[in-house]
């Protein structure tokens, strides 16, 4: 009686799966047929249809059938992170991991790290320069390329 009531379950998640908003397994068959055969787990599938396709499938399923849910979710994380980085242009990615951080230092001094997209660096680095100029007077006008630093003696 246990196996039959099992055997229900099964049938009611798959057919759950397969009736989702998305309909992922209706795209994945060998997918869906290791699940009806309960060689997948409903974890395993619920998180091989985030990131499967016609093509990946077959791939992704073995490695759902030899290694655990976990592994799998693994998996699933680390495709999606790689997927997003693919289809991320550099000025999104810039505007992604932009930052600004700063803190004063124990003597006072203002500490900054910044990382910001080319446009918006220019922006602050135009916003600072009046400081920059007042504090270094005439070797503000001389440098401040790329990498430059303000080593000014004050």
């Amino acid at each position: 009686m246990c196996a039959l009531a099992e055997l229900e379950v099964r049938h009611q998640l798959l057919r759950g799966a397969r009736e989702s908003e998305d309909g992922a397994l209706e795209n994945l068959p060998n997918i869906s047929a290791a699940m009806e055969r309960g060689e997948l787990s409903y974890s395993k599938v619920r998180e091989l249809t985030r990131v499967a396709c016609p093509a990946t499938e077959d791939y992704l399923l073995t490695i759902a059938i030899h290694g655990t849910a976990h592994h799998v979710e693994q998996l699933v994380r680390y495709y999606r992170h790689a997927k997003e980085a693919e289809e991320l242009t550099r000025e999104a990615r810039q505007k992604k991991d932009r930052a600004l951080q700063y803190f004063y230092d124990h003597d006072g001094s203002l500490i900054i790290k910044a990382r910001l997209p080319a446009q918006v660096g220019a922006l602050f680095m135009k916003a600072i320069d009046p400081g920059r100029r007042r504090s270094m007077g005439d070797r503000a006008r001389a440098g401040g390329g790329r990498n430059s630093s303000w080593n000014a003696e004050c």
